[in-house]
């Protein structure tokens, strides 16, 4: 039994902008990660080079919790953070099932 249609997925996402919308607020949320926590920042990318920084999106889920009720659910994109060719942190944009962006996590490994 199939309950979700792969395709249907993807064109929300696409409507939505799911993509674009975590790359935003992922530039957005590291430029200020970079004022705001700057010791911390430095101490993940020392004398940071824009050149050596890639990211994108390295999965998007669907969470339902709270279970039983099932009250807290979200579309999730999981971006990957790479510097100098390797994984250093993650960001995570939920968004709520309407569409709306719902709340982020910025995680440094």
């Amino acid at each position: 039994m199939t309950i979700f249609r792969i395709d249907s997925l993807k064109d929300i996402i696409n409507q939505w902008q799911v993509e674009k919308k975590t790359k935003e607020h992922f530039l957005k949320e590291f430029n200020n990660y970079k004022v705001e926590q700057e010791d911390e920042f430095r101490s993940y990318f020392g004398d940071f080079k824009e050149a050596y920084l890639d990211y994108y999106i390295k999965k998007v889920s669907i969470e339902f919790k709270n279970f039983p009720e099932f009250n807290y659910n979200h579309l999730v994109t999981h971006l990957w953070i790479e510097y100098k060719g390797k994984v250093v942190g993650e960001y995570r944009l939920l968004f709520s099932l309407d569409g709306e962006i719902y709340d982020t996590n910025f995680l440094m490994y």
